[in-house]
């Protein structure tokens, strides 16, 4: 017979669910309103609108992503129309990030369904509960990235 997981394991297998129900909910819910876009695309999109006047390096440091990646990200975007390069007049090496109004548009329908979608999944469970859960995550996440 099997052991039975640990508090640890059973944290992180409920949070993996979490995630993952997260992402096939998020996903479905943008496919249904005609956005081809993934969540992190829109995420980056959207912390450009929130963030105006940064640049990939500023999205580096703001995320968990790597310069690669947020390079490849935003050369999608703005081949999509939807976020649009300028030199920046402080640092001519770099370029600022300004989110077009049809990336805007596609922000709002992301923010309206990424709130939809939060709502739902925390509806019923008391704030309470909810800062303790956002508290244990966080230092999680912060004993997991210690070295």
């Amino acid at each position: 017979m099997p052991n039975p997981p640990s508090p640890e394991e059973d944290a992180i297998q409920a949070m993996l669910r979490m995630f993952e129900a997260l992402k096939a909910q998020m996903g479905q819910s943008l496919a249904q309103a005609g956005i081809t876009l993934s969540p992190l695309h829109l995420h980056i999109l959207s912390h450009c609108k929130a963030n105006p006047g940064g640049n990939q390096q500023t999205l580096v440091q703001a995320s968990t992503r790597d310069k690669g990646q947020i390079a490849r990200i935003t050369k999608e975007l703005e081949a999509q129309g939807l976020l649009r390069r300028s030199p920046d007049p402080q640092d001519g090496r770099s370029q600022i990030l300004d989110v077009t109004p049809l990336g805007l548009d596609a922000c709002a329908v992301f923010e309206a369904q990424h709130a939809a979608l939060v709502q739902r999944m925390f509806a019923g469970v008391a704030p309470e509960r909810l800062a303790v859960f956002t508290e244990v995550a966080r230092s999680a996440a912060a004993q997991a990235l210690s070295k």
